[in-house]
């Protein structure tokens, strides 16, 4: 089992996003018309077999994700 140590940054994957009311309606995170990402900060994730065959296509986040780290909020897009 890995421990995740205090500070540590996390790889954050991006798939799809819909309604909770239509599973079958589904969108690719970037396609949405908001938060969009600088082309160059656009990283997909190399793709085993079975997500290949099925046709997922992840992309690395822009955000960093910092574990045992207080927050309230933090903005993420201007």
């Amino acid at each position: 089992m890995m421990k995740t140590t205090a500070t540590e940054l996390e790889t954050m994957l991006l798939y799809v996003v819909g309604p909770f009311e239509n599973p079958s309606e589904t969108y690719r995170y970037f396609d949405l018309p908001f938060c969009q990402p600088q082309p160059e900060n656009l990283k997909e994730k190399k793709q085993t077999l079975g997500e290949l065959l099925s046709g997922d296509h992840l992309f690395k986040a822009p955000y960093q994700l910092e574990f045992l780290v207080d927050k309230d909020s933090e903005l993420l897009v201007l």
